[in-house]
């Protein structure tokens, strides 16, 4: 999530226990631990979105996987978030394990008025780079160079990484014709109820936080067998 303090082992296994179970009786709230502002706080998901409204949901983000996988798997991302870096390597195990079962959709999660300077470019660097087909090397590339992220140039840096043209890139992000999007994402968000990262919904139901491999490939398993 977006704040670096480490939940205790035990405490992370016992709610993860709790997400499976509630999770099989009717999957209408999934929890987990949640640090925000120096507090731990275990914080319950409830319900399902709509077939629908999570449909809708998925046109303006970005897929990895197979379009026509049975399980999806929004995510509301930050780069910055060290959980949210923490999921993203849980994230490539399952796909590797459910290669024709799995997509991965990808939104921002970032208050862009909250902050000010280039640094706040990176995510209008990921759509950048979707519009020359390399969202997922930039994504990948993002998380790789966590350190850099707070350099003036860190989109510049990322686009460099995962070997973007960098001409198309600079009249892209030069133009901030992407800032709206990542406004769009996080106001969107905002009205789901999102307030940490990462915050997922795996076929419309809301899993809060980097849950551990097991438990998100129990839940996984779930759905394709629904």
């Amino acid at each position: 999530m977006s704040t670096d303090t480490t939940a205790s082992v035990t405490r992370v296994d016992r709610l993860a226990i709790l997400t499976l179970i509630l999770a099989v009786v009717g999957g209408v709230a999934v929890g987990i631990s949640v640090w925000t502002e120096g507090r731990r706080d275990a914080v319950l998901g409830q319900g399902r979105l709509g077939p629908a409204e999570f449909a809708a949901l998925l046109e303006s983000g970005h897929g990895v996987g197979d379009p026509h996988a049975p399980a999806v798997l929004l995510v509301y991302n930050d780069y910055r978030c060290s959980f949210c870096a923490e999921l993203d390597q849980t994230i490539e195990t399952l796909r590797s394990r459910y290669p024709q079962h799995l997509e991965v959709v990808y939104k921002h999660y970032v208050n862009v008025a909250a902050g000010a300077g280039r640094p706040f470019l990176v995510p209008e660097g990921a759509e950048c780079a979707a519009e020359q087909d390399r969202f997922e090397a930039y994504h990948a590339a993002a998380f790789a160079n966590a350190r850099a992220l707070d350099y003036a140039d860190a989109a510049w840096l990322i686009a460099e990484a995962a070997a973007l043209d960098s001409l198309s890139f600079e009249r892209c992000i030069s133009s901030r014709r992407h800032a709206q999007t990542v406004r769009d994402h996080y106001n969107e968000a905002r009205e789901l109820g999102v307030h940490v990262t990462p915050t997922m919904f795996l076929n419309g139901l809301r899993l809060v936080g980097a849950l551990p491999l097991r438990a998100l490939d129990s839940l996984i398993a779930g759905e394709l067998a629904r």
